[in-house]
Parts: C-alpha cells; sequence; structure tokens
C-alpha cells in the first residue's frame, strides 16, 4: 500500500510508473488534477487494473429532479 499524506498530481504520475500499483483509489478533485496534468497523457499507467473513484454517498434526495427518467440514482460510489 502506499500512501501520499499530501497529494501533488506530478508525484502521483511518477510514483504509478514506477512502484506499478494495480489499484488506486482517488476522489473526483485529484481526478481532475490528474487529467489535467502535463505529463498525463504520456505517463505510463498500466500497471492499473482498477480506479476507483471515491465520492460521498448521494442521497436519493438529490437525485429528484432525475426521477422522472431515472427510476434510480445514476451513480455508484464508494466511500472509504
Amino acid at each position: 500500500m502506499l500512501y501520499l499524506p499530501k497529494f501533488d498530481a506530478g508525484r502521483w504520475l511518477d510514483i504509478v510508473e514506477h512502484e506499478r500499483p494495480v489499484i488506486a483509489f482517488v476522489v473526483p478533485a485529484m481526478a481532475r488534477l490528474l487529467i489535467h496534468h502535463p505529463g498525463f497523457e504520456s505517463a505510463d499507467l498500466s500497471s492499473l487494473k482498477r480506479l476507483i473513484l471515491g465520492v460521498p454517498p448521494c442521497h436519493r434526495t438529490h437525485w429528484s429532479g432525475c426521477r422522472p427518467a431515472c427510476p434510480e440514482p445514476p451513480c455508484s460510489t464508494a466511500t472509504g
């Protein structure tokens, strides 16, 4: 298990390239920083077999506007 006490997109990309983890857990803010990092497209992330995007649980009332079109909340979350 690898843990970064302070997130830095460039460092995260370097660590994934060199340590070759197979699973990674990120939150939406981290994902945005990663995909907008200049080194993202050239980074070797091939070791990752699963990337888990963790978000807070979605309460059903948040999806009330979507209910006519989608009876169930259109989200899947992983909370830690």
